[in-house]
């Protein structure tokens, strides 16, 4: 994938993400002080925007933002549909945010070399998460062929399973 286009595609999901986060602070504060008529639709919407944040965050390979949306739909769940406690919500919301931050400065950033690329997936990977790494441009030059380029990448990942 083209670096511009990653860039551009994760300053959209980041725009979007925010939308929502913010959307979700909404439903979570009218929440917190709705009588007991309008607490199921706003909960919907609150599980709406979850979901879908889950979604993009999954289509976007950001693995943990994905799995603090799933836990944050069930603890939507458990809320007391008679007494609402939405802080740990709101908690959980500023978490997402905090995060979308962290991986907009990290993503899409250049590696120097095999191994600078695999100890980065390896470090954002999270257990039971399947790692793919396929060369997205030409590197002619650098192997002698398909061959040699693949049992060098073969090394690094042993290398790293080693430590």
């Amino acid at each position: 994938m083209n670096r511009s286009f990653a860039d551009d595609l994760l300053a959209d999901f980041a725009a979007e993400a925010e939308e929502r986060l913010e959307h979700l602070e909404e439903l979570l504060l009218a929440l917190a002080t709705a009588g007991p008529e309008d607490r199921a639709g706003l909960l919907a919407g609150v599980k709406l925007e979850l979901h879908t944040l889950k979604g993009n965050a999954g289509m976007m390979g950001l693995s943990e933002q994905q799995v603090l949306a799933h836990e944050l739909e069930d603890l939507t769940e458990a809320v007391d549909r008679e007494s609402p406690d939405v802080q740990p919500l709101l908690s959980g919301v500023d978490r997402f945010r905090a995060l979308l931050e962290e991986s907009a400065s990290q993503l899409g950033a250049p590696t120097s070399s095999e191994m600078a690329a695999v100890s980065a997936a390896a470090a954002a990977a999270m257990p039971g998460d399947v790692v793919l790494l396929s060369p997205g441009c030409a590197s002619f030059g650098l192997f002698r062929d398909e061959f040699d380029r693949g049992e060098q990448f073969r090394q690094v990942v042993r290398g790293l399973a080693a430590n």
